[in-house]
């Protein structure tokens, strides 16, 4: 409980660094997640986001990704994959980005009936009419305790990104972003959990930095 206590401070500290130039907006994002074995040890994953403004009643960004990978034991998984990234603009064109990644998942320990996890990632990032590539590195924490058994789990998690160089297309070596969460995983069935709680998202901008309050909610799926 004193790791809990610490991720929930890391969360609620977020908010308090927000300067009088910051921008904040209400958002939902909703996703659908689907991972699980190819065969053997070869698994595969597909997300699927939308992303909205709550005050604007609009999408601003759609993501799309897929990944393969291979379970090297029951604690550490390594995988590739792509993403393909449409952000929407009022009155100007939409930004569209490829994402390359490589990723390792790993379940660090339990601490009681609690686990322990973090999640290394590498990405190549294509954003045209852009020609540099931006390289960006984010590492998540996830902290998940069961608060009954086959019932719901507390879930927190820290996950902060840095940009690696700067690019033409406006990327900026050093912090980018932080995004900190704390909500409930809910078993709806055997292969699927509702994920759903409060998302802060504290963005370095080029001008103002932006504070996003998101309401997350997933349906993820394993098989």
């Amino acid at each position: 409980m004193r790791r809990v206590t610490l991720l929930a401070g890391m969360l609620a500290a977020i908010p308090a660094t927000a300067g009088a130039s910051t921008i904040e907006d209400a958002q939902i994002w909703t996703a659908l997640s689907a991972q699980g074995s190819i065969k053997g040890n070869l698994i595969g994953q597909i997300d699927l986001n939308v992303r909205g403004i709550v005050d604007q009643r609009r999408v601003s960004q759609t993501l799309s990704r897929v990944g393969v990978g291979y379970r090297v034991d029951n604690s550490i998984s390594l995988s590739i994959g792509y993403g393909h990234i449409e952000n929407y603009r009022t009155n100007l064109p939409n930004v569209n980005e490829e994402r390359l990644h490589q990723q390792i998942l790993w379940t660090v320990g339990k601490i009681g009936n609690a686990t322990l996890t973090t999640r290394l990632r590498l990405e190549q990032r294509f954003v045209r009419p852009g020609k540099d590539v931006g390289w960006r590195y984010r590492q998540q924490f996830r902290f998940q305790q069961p608060l009954k058994k086959d019932g719901p789990s507390l879930i927190v998690s820290v996950e902060p990104f840095f940009a690696l160089n700067s690019t033409d297309w406006g990327a900026r070596s050093g912090f980018d972003q932080v995004r900190a969460m704390a909500g409930v995983a809910i078993p709806v069935s055997k292969t699927a959990t509702i994920e759903t709680g409060y998302l802060a998202q504290y963005v370095r901008g080029a001008s103002s930095d932006r504070l996003n309050h998101i309401v997350p909610i997933t349906l993820a799926l394993r098989f």
